[in-house]
């Protein structure tokens, strides 16, 4: 029955989040009700809450009838304010709710464009709860009696539509990622390279740089172009086409005729993908000379200091210092997490880093310190800021602390945190800057969705602001991101106009900017040995880059600015600061532990039907508590089967639990009960050096009955045994953007097992070891593993087929288990490993109807294992060893929601040298169709 519910569950829950407490630490929460939402949330979070519950229901109803539907079912919205890194997500399993992370957008990411963070990111979801849920009537029906999981659209609308519809909806209102420049850019560059992407790659298919977020940006602006060209209308009805039907009849036109598209279009989806291409591309001249200083990777940071320039790599998990005079770059130290701004000191002894850390499963911000010196990092004890740099003083910092979704412009002075400019729910604060006077600073300032520079003149320690003013840049100058300020007092920023973002410059009075764009464009310019340098954002990449020194091919105008006094600043009013006046009641999640989603389920075997039964999910809006429940009825045992699977995860150690009761006729003559309960707990982290460390320990207890034909088959246990699991693992491996098997790191791994017989009687228990190494070298792709397991106590042996028992029962071990080694003898020592190098890896990136190619990797290797010590069944020792080569295939499913997994088919063919001729086989072949996804 257990392969029965994991069939089912997976079939149901193809996409879904995975249960975790969204609150920590765990504390009671509330509940608000609207018309259509349950909006549910901690005390902290009652502001938002009550802001959120004022527009919520509006915003549904116009979704809605944008999509030319109405609003359908209640849905829970769950708002966490412990994440300190804005996100949220829909899901429909197992029944449909919204969660939202009460955090700000980054101003210098595409979500920084936002008028409002939480309109904003509420608007996204609601599309996708609206957008998912237009089904047929027979549809409906479905959904009615089973539950959400089993409408289709979710799983075969083209994941470019899927977030393509939420992200040109939120930005309609001329602030979101459809209409940033930052975003389109992706577009543009990928134009300018020649690397335009197809529907197919777009909607998933291609796994490269810049990944997942391709169906988000080529989604958005196709829909906000068939939204503009052809009407909202047509696009409403597109989206009633991605039902069942969609899965006889292609979107594209096919052999088999027009697609559903042309029906709504009187266009082929190709053609239009063509016109949405010409409608990208620009018409003036981009200059194509980069110089980057180094290979593409995922650069996240650049900021510079007298002579030298500091940028961290996400892809490799370094933080690196570079000479422009020599050209020499020199890793500093590991950055594992993503390092949003450095900043170096005024002496360069120290580097300022905002960045994160996991704590409880929540990102959380933190600032860190690297000491040159010592050549350490140290926390600082600030929290809820990012965006730091320092001031001139001692121990003085500018920075953007959170609150919610709110930002404030903030100095801190050794342990105080002065407030100098409060946000409000639209007006956000980032990229602070100093000058040297330690009184003068600059920030860029949100409001309402529209960027511009600030000055704020402080007077004395404490946070006092004497002065406010604006910049008034010259019109078409927008979209303003990335303020440095160099040791001379020019200010630098970036600015875009639907072009590529291009570099300004502000001396006194006077302002320099850049009209003709670079390739790449220019985000983060900083200067370092009187030459500008930038990150350049490449289609394969980004990297920092030396801006042109001659810059009369990029049409630098310079113009007269003025500051205009903005007082209004100093007074701002946000909604989260006003007392809350709707009552809300506490929230109590037995309302949702009703079973919301239910599958039948059945077995057939020769002689007829076997079993059938129904499985059912549930789970409350928090996702503290779930529970999949499965029960059949068995007609040959002429008993009932039951399966629980639950997971608490409302403390910070999540508990999976797991109880069965099933039965196996054996023939005519017997029928055999099978009762286990489980009990587990796991956690994991993630050290800011990089990799991870995870950990888990589960308990078993499992006992059997064997009766006669004619007998009751719920027959007391005959025997049971219990089992105890320790494991803990640590990894720590990198690759490059473009070859995720060309990698560099380890892993170790260990896990401890007793069993023990517990009835009848007590006996002793076995107790055995396992363990793993692995090691990955970039040149040649090189990976090698080495695994070894050792029975401490009689009774248990190790082999190539993996942990066998006195009883002859073998089960599965923590190692992998080669055809080649099957029949292998097993002792209370043993060992295999395995190493391999590529011969060949090439990145396809082409299709063909629903398959999609991604790359083809040939490799090579050898494996070997030696058991050795007391054999339980006659002493032996036993070694041997083998050459094979395998050709793996990454491809892609190119059909909804399926093309966000990539899985790796195989190909192997091995030999072993070490066994005579005459004994057969010494030589085979093995297949797997998804090894990976």
């Amino acid at each position: 029955m257990k392969r029965m519910l994991m069939a089912a569950g997976m079939a149901a829950i193809a996409v879904c989040s995975a249960t975790a407490d969204l609150f920590s630490p765990d504390r009671p929460l509330n509940i608000l009700e609207t018309e259509y939402f349950s909006i549910i949330f901690a005390a902290e979070s009652g502001p938002a809450a009550e802001y959120l519950a004022s527009f919520a229901d509006d915003a549904y109803r116009e979704i809605a009838s944008l999509l030319r539907t109405v609003p359908g079912r209640r849905l829970p919205v769950v708002l966490t304010p412990d994440s300190e890194l804005a996100n949220g997500y829909y899901t429909w399993t197992p029944y449909p709710r919204i969660v939202l992370y009460q955090a700000p957008t980054d101003a210098d990411s595409s979500l920084g464009s936002f008028r409002d963070d939480l309109r904003s990111l509420f608007y996204h979801e609601l599309t996708h709860a609206v957008s998912l849920s237009i089904r047929s009537e027979l549809e409906d029906a479905v959904v009615g009696i089973f539950g959400s999981p089993l409408g289709v659209s979710p799983y075969l609308a083209p994941l470019s539509f899927v977030e393509g519809v939420t992200v040109s909806f939120e930005s309609l209102d001329g602030h979101g990622r459809a209409v940033d420049p930052l975003a389109g850019a992706v577009l543009r560059q990928d134009i300018v390279e020649g690397r335009w992407k197809t529907f197919a790659q777009a909607s998933g298919a291609y796994d490269l740089y810049p990944d997942r977020s391709l169906y988000y940006l080529y989604g958005g602006y196709f829909s906000r172009y068939l939204q503009e060209r052809y009407g909202m209308a047509a696009y409403a009805e597109l989206w009633r086409r991605f039902g069942a039907g969609s899965a006889f009849r292609g979107l594209d036109d096919g052999l088999l005729g027009r697609g559903r598209f042309y029906r709504i279009y009187e266009t082929g989806l190709s053609e239009a993908w063509d016109d949405f291409k010409e409608s990208m591309t620009l018409r003036a001249p981009v200059y194509t000379a980069t110089e980057p200083l180094r290979e593409l990777s995922r650069v996240t940071a650049l900021s510079a200091r007298g002579s030298s320039l500091y940028y961290a790599d996400r892809a490799d998990g370094k933080v690196y210092a570079y000479d422009p005079a020599s050209g020499q770059e020199r890793a500093l130290f590991r950055a594992g997490l993503e390092v949003s701004r450095i900043d170096a000191s005024y002496d360069g002894s120290r580097l300022l880093l905002s960045t994160i850390r996991h704590e409880s499963g929540f990102p959380r911000l933190v600032l860190k310190e690297w000491d040159a010196a010592s050549e350490r990092l140290y926390d600082l004890a600030a929290s809820e800021v990012r965006d730091a740099c320092y001031l001139p003083g001692p121990k003085a910092i500018v920075g953007i602390a959170v609150d919610g979704y709110q930002t404030d412009l903030v100095m801190l002075q050794g342990d105080e945190t002065y407030t100098l400019l409060s946000g409000t729910e639209s007006l956000a604060y980032s990229s602070p800057v100093a000058a040297t006077d330690g009184r003068t600073l600059y920030a860029i300032a949100k409001e309402s969705g529209k960027a511009s520079i600030i000055r704020v003149v402080s007077e004395g320690q404490d946070g006092q602001v004497a002065s406010v003013d604006r910049l008034r840049l010259p019109d078409g100058v927008t979209w303003v991101r990335y303020l440095s300020l160099d040791g001379s007092g020019v200010l630098r920023f970036s600015w875009d106009d639907d072009s590529f973002y291009r570099v300004a410059e502000l001396d006194g009075d006077s302002l320099r900017y850049q009209t003709v764009p670079v390739t790449g464009g220019v985000h983060e310019p900083v200067e370092a040995a009187g030459r500008v340098y930038y990150l350049g954002r490449f289609s394969g990449g980004i990297a920092p880059c030396a801006f042109p020194e001659d810059r009369s091919r990029l049409g630098f105008v310079e113009a007269a600015v003025v500051w205009e006094a903005a007082p209004e600043l100093l007074s701002a009013v946000s909604v989260y600061d006003a007392r809350p006046r709707l009552i809300a009641g506490p929230y109590r999640a037995y309302r949702w532990l009703a079973p919301r989603f239910w599958l039948p389920i059945g077995s057939v075997s020769a002689d007829g039907l076997e079993t059938l039964g129904f499985v059912s999910f549930i789970e409350d809006p928090a996702e503290r508590f779930s529970l999949m429940v499965g029960a059949d009825w068995n007609f040959r045992a002429e008993a009932a089967d039951v399966e629980l699977e639950a997971s608490w995860s409302r403390f910070s150690t999540p508990v999976n639990m797991g109880f069965e009761d099933t039965f196996k006729r054996s023939g005519s003559d017997y029928t055999t009960r099978i009762s286990a309960a489980t009990l587990g707990i796991s956690g994991a982290a993630y050290p800011f050096s990089g990799g991870s460390l995870s950990w888990s320990a589960q308990t078993a207890l499992r006992g059997s009955a064997l009766t006669v034909a004619g007998a009751s088959p719920y027959a007391p246990w005959q025997s049971a045994q219990a089992a105890v699991e320790v494991s803990a693992r640590r990894t720590d491996r990198r690759s490059p953007l473009d070859d995720v098997e060309a990698a560099t790191g380890y892993g170790a791994a260990a896990k401890a097992r007793i069993d023990t017989p517990v009835y009848p009687a007590l006996s002793s228990p076995t107790f055995g070891v396992e363990l793993e190494l692995d090691g990955y070298l970039s040149p040649w792709a090189i990976a090698a593993s080495a695994y070894a397991a050792v029975a401490a106590t009689d009774g248990i042996a190790y082999g190539p087929e993996g942990r066998r028992y006195a009883s002859g029962a073998t089960i599965a071990a923590s190692y992998p288990v080669w055809a080649e080694f099957d029949g292998g003898a097993a002792g209370a020592w043993f060992a295999e490993g395995e190493a391999s190098l590529r011969l060949l890896g090439t990145r396809i990136q082409r299709g063909a109807g629903i398959f999609y190619a991604n790359g083809l990797s040939i490799r090579a290797g050898g494996r070997g294992y030696l058991a050795s010590g007391p054999d339980i069944d006659n002493g032996a020792s036993d070694t041997g060893w083998s050459v094979f080569g395998r050709a793996s295939l990454t491809w892609t499913p190119a059909r909804g929601a399926l093309a966000s997994f990539h899985p790796v088919s195989y190909l192997e063919f091995w030999y072993r040298p070490d066994l005579p001729d005459a004994e057969a086989p010494n030589h085979g072949v093995a297949f797997m169709l998804a090894v990976s996804y």
